[in-house]
Parts: C-alpha cells; structure tokens; sequence
C-alpha cells in the first residue's frame, strides 16, 4: 500500500508538472521573437512568478493543515540541505534549461536532457547509499530513451549556439538531480510537505536576487502574470508530490515517475491545448518515458548502502 501510494502521488508529480508547463508556455512569449538578454529577464521573471507563487500556494497549505511555518521544528542540516538543493534544481538547473532552449531549441534541449533519471539514479547510488534492482535500471533506461525519441520528433535544426545550449542542457541534468539527492537527503529529518515549502521560498528568493542584478540590462517582463501565477500554483503541488514519492519509493523511482510529465505533454498536444509533435516518434518515446517510470517504480527497492 506504501509503495501503490507512492507511485500514485509520482505519477501526479507529472501530469501536474505538464499543466505547470503548459501554464507558463501561455505565460512567456517565445524566446525567438526576443534578444538574449531580454530572453534570460523573461525566463529569470516567469521562474520566480513561477516558484513565489508556488511558495505561497504550499505554505498556505501547511499553515491550514498542520498551523506550522515552513521552518518549524526542522534541523538547521535540513534546512541547509533544502537551500543548496534549491540553489542548483531552480537556479542551476531552471535557468540552465532555459538557456538550452534559447540556443539549441527545444527539440535539442529536450533529447540532452535524457541523461536526467540516469544521473539522478547514480547520485543515489553514491549519496544517499541507495540499492538499485536490474528491473530498475531497465525503467530507467527507457524512460532516458523515450525523451530522445520526444526529441527527434520534433523540428530540429543547428541553431548558431547548439554546442553552448547542449552544454547548458547537461548543466540542467546535473542541478536537477543533485536537488533530488539533497532532497532526499534532508526529509530523513523533514516532513515532504515542508521540504518543498523550504524550498521553493529559498527558490523564489534567490531568483528575485538575480532578477535585479540583471534587469537593468534587460527588457520588460512582458509576461501573462495569471498564467505565470496558475503555473505556480500547479507546479507546487506537482514539487510536493515530486518530493513525497521520493521519500516513499527512493530517489531514482521518484525521478522516474515525475519524469512521466513528457507524456503528459504529448497528450496535451493531442488535445489541442499546445502545438502538437508529429508523426510516430513522440507517441513512442511517450510511451517508453512512461513505462520506463512504472518499471522502475513497480521494482524491488534495495535499500541503502551501510556508510563508510
């Protein structure tokens, strides 16, 4: 029941992680049709709408259902784990992406970060001491396979900065899966519900930082504000449900069920609420993402490595 419950709530953190992108797509005006320095304010500006709106979305609810703030009776260590795991999932991870769209594409930027539940499995493997079952690694495998597939299937071409968007894109996969680890990590002492609550206030804090360090040399925020402001709402719940089904099914089967999002994305476009990928290749790779997650999740946990 445990493990059912986690692969539910896993399988949430994507389809609401779909509707969050979906929300902020209608929030930002395509990057091509602005210069790089506005595109970088219009990415730093839709993030914090994005993460500020999230932070108060969660703790509202932790207020409401606990009557706690988001620090309450938690370990500085935990506290201090959460803020690094925010600095390289939003900051690193968010920024980096959206700079890999910029200069390689979409297309491009999608098939890079394939690597992600890979990566995310290793780094819980060295530290969080986490046991991987062959069955696994199948899942995860082809969840990475189903995004290259995503990838090919839609409208690639060699933009002018492809190496430097690819290598922003790996940049992404890494901050994202290093938040994951120290997430993990820190809700050993942290209930899921105020880890993300920690997290997406230290996100919207650091992002606000950066936003006015670089808006003087950017343009206007010309976003939808309640578009930006619904996808945070979305994409709080959707975090929430991202850390509690790592903490109940481990790291890498968490990774590899929020990662069903790509899916949902394609569905989304079947349905006409955002452009659609064509031909047979996105319908495949979807497929692979998502029965990669639930091969991964559905397989033996191994536990944790004793410390050395």
């Amino acid at each position: 029941m445990h493990r059912l419950r986690g692969i539910i709530i896993g399988l949430l953190s994507g389809l609401l992680w779909a509707a969050s992108g979906l929300a902020l797509g209608y929030a930002m005006e395509p990057a091509s049709s602005v210069a790089w320095a506005d595109g970088l304010t219009l990415a730093l500006g839709a993030a914090l709408a994005h993460d500020a709106s999230a932070a108060v979305t969660v703790t509202a609810v932790l207020g409401v259902t606990k009557g706690i703030l988001p620090t309450t009776g938690l370990p500085k260590g935990a506290i201090r784990g959460l803020g690094v795991g925010a600095l390289a999932g939003s900051v690193i991870g968010t920024l980096c992406y959206a700079g890999a769209v910029m200069l390689a594409g979409t297309a491009a930027a999608l098939a890079a970060t394939a690597a992600y539940p890979v990566v995310a499995a290793l780094l819980a493997m060295v530290i969080l001491r986490e046991r991987h079952a062959p069955r696994a690694w199948w899942g995860v495998g082809a969840a990475a396979l189903g995004f290259v597939f995503l990838g090919l299937g839609t409208d690639a071409g060699v933009t002018p900065h492809m190496k430097l968007g690819l290598l922003l894109a790996l940049g992404c996969v890494f901050g994202w899966s290093f938040e994951g680890a120290m997430a993990s990590k820190a809700m050993r002492a942290a209930p899921s519900l105020q880890a993300i609550a920690v997290r997406e206030t230290v996100s919207a804090a650091l992002l606000a930082g950066l936003l006015v360090l670089v808006l003087p040399w950017g343009g206007g925020l010309t976003l939808d504000w309640g578009w930006a402001l619904a996808a945070g709402c979305f994409g709080g719940v959707s975090y929430w449900a991202w850390y509690e089904a790592m903490r109940c099914l481990g790291m890498a089967r968490g990774v590899a069920l929020n990662i069903t999002y790509a899916a949902w994305s394609v569905l989304w476009g079947m349905l006409g609420l955002c452009a659609p990928l064509e031909g047979m290749l996105p319908l495949v790779g979807a497929a692979l993402v998502l029965v990669g997650g639930l091969l991964a999740a559905f397989s033996e946990r191994g536990g944790r490595k004793r410390a050395f």
